[in-house]
C-alpha cells in the first residue's frame, strides 16, 4: 500500500512555499511530486504530514486542505495507472 506525505524541504519559517509530496511503496518505490499548490508556512503547520488536519486545530485554511486532498487523490490515481500499465517508476 502506498503512503503519500507532504515534504517540506524549505528552511523558511515564514512566507509561501510550493508543496511537495512523497510517495513510498515498499522499499523500492520512492517518488516525489512538485505541485503547483502555494501555501503559507503558517497555514501548513495546521496539517499532519499525510495531509490531514492536526488534532485540536479548528481554525485552518479549508481551501488549502481541499487542494492538498485533491492533489493526493490525483497522485494515487496516477500511481495506480503507472502500476497497471507497467510504467517506469520514476518521478518524471
Amino acid at each position: 500500500m502506498e503512503k503519500i506525505i507532504i515534504v517540506n524541504r524549505s528552511t523558511k519559517s515564514k512566507g509561501k512555499v510550493k508543496i511537495r509530496f512523497r510517495l513510498r511503496d515498499s522499499h523500492s518505490i520512492d517518488l516525489f511530486h512538485r505541485s503547483e499548490i502555494s501555501a503559507d508556512m503558517e497555514h501548513l503547520r495546521s496539517f499532519n504530514l499525510d495531509g490531514s488536519k492536526k488534532k485540536g486545530v479548528y481554525n485552518y485554511d479549508q481551501k488549502l486542505f481541499k487542494q492538498i486532498q485533491d492533489e493526493i487523490a490525483i497522485i494515487k490515481e496516477a500511481y495506480a495507472k503507472m502500476k497497471d500499465e507497467g510504467f517506469d517508476m520514476v518521478s518524471e
